[in-house]
């Protein structure tokens, strides 16, 4: 499905099953983690520990392309979520489908790129279906949103200490992220 930066691979991410797929899919490591996509702050605050100072941060980055990395709550579905981690990573995107699949779901998707593990994502749906196609691996359904802007991936931070904070990766969004930190 599209995102405001590249395609991404999703499912529902209290889905154990469906996640299990997407690293087959990927050939990604079961230790990595995978990135989720919620609808809005309200459902980012049921998952994450979002104090008052870290909401008006969201408030000012999201939606866009940044992803942030926040303590998960000792709940059951937001362990689900991020399969027992004590932090997890998530993002509001600018992109209205990807916000709306979550909204509907009426919990996170999983967003982590449209490529396999240690490959260039991509941003064109056609890539996508020949690249799978050829590795014998696909995707149950693919959203085509056309071709996507070529663009850089996703800034990253890390406010699970806030105050205390780090830039992950530099990427799309760096410049709000800077304006604010």
């Amino acid at each position: 499905y599209p995102t405001d930066t590249i395609y991404g691979l999703g499912c529902d991410a209290r889905n154990t099953k469906a996640k299990k797929n997407i690293y087959a899919i990927k050939g990604r490591a079961a230790s990595k983690q995978l990135s989720v996509i919620m609808a809005n702050i309200t459902m980012v605050k049921r998952y994450l520990i979002v104090g008052k100072k870290e909401e008006q941060l969201l408030g000012k980055i999201w939606p866009g392309p940044v992803s942030v990395i926040l303590r998960v709550k000792k709940t059951k579905e937001a362990r689900a979520v991020f399969n027992g981690a004590a932090t997890g990573m998530a993002r509001v995107p600018k992109n209205g489908f990807a916000r709306s699949l979550s909204k509907m779901l009426g919990a996170p998707i999983v967003s982590t790129s449209a490529n396999l593990s240690g490959e260039k994502p991509f941003s064109d749906p056609k890539k996508i279906v020949s690249h799978f196609t050829l590795k014998r691996v696909m995707p149950t359904i693919i959203v085509d949103g056309g071709i996507l802007k070529k663009t850089k991936a996703s800034t990253i931070i890390d406010l699970s200490h806030f105050p205390d904070t780090r830039i992950v990766r530099r990427g799309v969004g760096i410049k709000v992220v800077q304006k604010y930190l």
